[in-house]
């Protein structure tokens, strides 16, 4: 009979094979579509990647009724239905098998925990950028206008856009708004996190996880109005930032402070 865990995997990489497949409606075929939605989507394969290796390295006991119960939503989902929706039976599969988890998953809970975050995350970003209309974004360059302000003079906010007195208007939309890419940051917070506390022998204080993860929002909100003041202050800089090097360099800068911070959350007194 097919181990728990494994079916679990399976059913998790095959929901989401599904969600992002179906994200790509211009795909000539199906690998094509495959291929292109793993691509846009590289964080978040990445910690389904590693949810499914806490799941497989995990020994588990036969496949029980109520597992295949939980996989309904998932599965059923999946097959019939495409956008968010793949992605909320994801979410509601991995909420019923975390209420009955409790001891008997043991590391593989870690695993449980990650595949949860991760379709969530998915979730609540299509909520954010389809429902929230313009909100979210005026957030945000209230944030950034509110630190270049404090090296640029002459900048207004208006909405969703950064003004500048030279007549160079900066307008926000989903992709630049750091609270788009704090998901993104947390996920791979946790799924750093996770190679070491999923051990009953290891782990770290709650008071210094929370701590690290509330200062990696800090940090990424800023590095990003950081660099949303930069692309308002000049065209050059905007050339330069929203698509040529200085672009990776900012995200090497978040993948580095996420790191740090997964690092710091870990070491002990």
């Amino acid at each position: 009979m097919m181990s728990r865990n494994i079916f679990v995997a399976l059913v998790m990489i095959v929901a989401a094979c599904a969600a992002t497949s179906r994200a790509v409606p211009d795909a000539a075929d199906a690998v094509g579509a495959l291929t292109h939605g793993v691509f846009d989507h590289k964080v978040l394969w990445l910690c389904l990647t590693i949810a499914a290796w806490h799941l497989l390295r995990t020994p588990s006991p036969p496949l029980q009724l109520y597992h295949l119960l939980a996989a309904f939503p998932a599965i059923f989902l999946a097959s019939s239905s495409y956008g968010m929706w793949p992605w909320i039976g994801l979410s509601f599969t991995f909420s019923m098998l975390l209420l009955r988890a409790g001891e008997a998953w043991g590391p593989a809970s870690a695993g449980l925990l990650l595949g949860l975050m991760a379709a969530l995350h998915a979730v609540s970003v299509g909520v954010l950028s389809n429902l929230s209309g313009d909100a979210v974004l005026e957030i945000d360059a209230w944030i950034a206008g509110s630190l270049a302000g404090l090296f640029l003079q002459g900048l207004a906010v208006q909405g969703t856009a950064l003004q500048y007195l030279d007549g160079h208007m900066l307008v926000l939309v989903w992709g630049c708004s750091s609270l788009s890419n704090l998901g993104d940051v947390l996920l791979l917070f946790w799924a750093g996190v996770s190679f070491f506390t999923a051990n009953a022998k290891s782990g770290s204080s709650k008071g210094r996880l929370f701590f690290c993860c509330f200062l990696l929002v800090c940090l990424t909100v800023a590095l990003n109005a950081i660099r949303l003041a930069l692309m308002v202050a000049d065209a050059e800089y905007y050339a330069y930032l929203h698509a040529g090097d200085g672009a990776a360099l900012f995200r090497m800068a978040t993948l580095g402070v996420t790191a740090t911070m997964s690092v710091a959350a870990l070491s002990h007194d």
